[in-house]
């Protein structure tokens, strides 16, 4: 099954899809990751990429400036479906749309140095809208691009506008501290018993947290090393990237 790491008769199947159907018809997936406008500009030293989507027509129709924010596993590839729809206006509204890669994603420059974190990553993006021309925007985000998000709301609250995540926490010393001891004694902090259950019990949520973040965990300490090993390996990469799809989409594969 999946409960290793990714299952190998899952992935013949894809790469025989690769190899037989996607590789075959590519001058079709150029044309379709190149339906959006696409630039690159150097925001504090590094080269940043971006998609830059506008409405067809904007008579009689407000426009929203908004920046699509992606994660890891992802890439600007998981907006393609949404774009369409939010540059397609509806009640008089639409959005005029930038989604960038994150630095170190697609075809934006990686950091030479280190500390480059979500903080200095909100302060590269929010410089680009600004590049852009960009003064006053809203805000999406999904994953690391959900903290970077966050942290572009916190830090630039003249700038943006409004901001929608897809997954929101809560991930302080104190709010940590209270959730091991909530899961423990939850009626000293809900008194609703019948709420009591969104509480995680803590010893289910540390197994989860321990089992599922080993992928972190090499790649925040020894980044080089792992991606030597998949950097021309497609194979490797395939089952490395899609087996967090496998797991955190279906926990019976846990």
């Amino acid at each position: 099954a999946f409960e290793y790491g990714f299952n190998s008769k899952r992935l013949s199947e894809i790469l025989s899809y690769w190899k037989g159907q996607y590789l075959p018809k590519w001058s079709e997936r150029e044309a379709f990751l190149n339906q959006f406008p696409q630039f690159t500009t150097q925001i504090q030293g590094l080269n940043i990429h971006y998609i830059h989507a506008k409405p067809k027509t904007v008579a009689n129709v407000k426009v929203y400036k908004m920046i699509l924010l992606h994660g890891w596993p992802g890439s600007i590839r998981e907006f393609y479906d949404i774009i369409p729809l939010l540059i397609t206006p509806k009640d008089g509204i639409a959005f005029e749309v930038i989604a960038p890669s994150l630095p170190g994603y697609g075809f934006s420059e990686g950091a030479y140095k280190q500390g480059l974190g979500q903080l200095k990553a909100a302060v590269i993006l929010r410089n680009l809208m600004i590049r852009i021309g960009f003064d006053k925007f809203y805000v999406q985000g999904g994953d690391w691009g959900s903290l970077i998000g966050s942290n572009m709301a916190t830090v630039f609250p003249e700038n943006v506008l409004g901001y929608h995540s897809n997954m929101c926490s809560v991930n302080s010393p104190m709010a940590n501290i209270k959730m091991f001891v909530a899961s423990f004694m939850p009626s000293w902090f809900i008194k609703d018993e019948k709420m009591r259950s969104w509480i995680y019990p803590f010893t289910p949520h540390f197994m989860n947290i321990l089992q599922e973040t080993g992928y972190m965990h090499i790649q925040a300490t020894k980044p080089d090393t792992i991606g030597v090993a998949l950097q021309n390996n497609p194979v490797g990469l395939a089952a490395y990237i899609i087996e967090k799809f496998s797991t955190w989409t279906n926990v019976d594969y846990r």
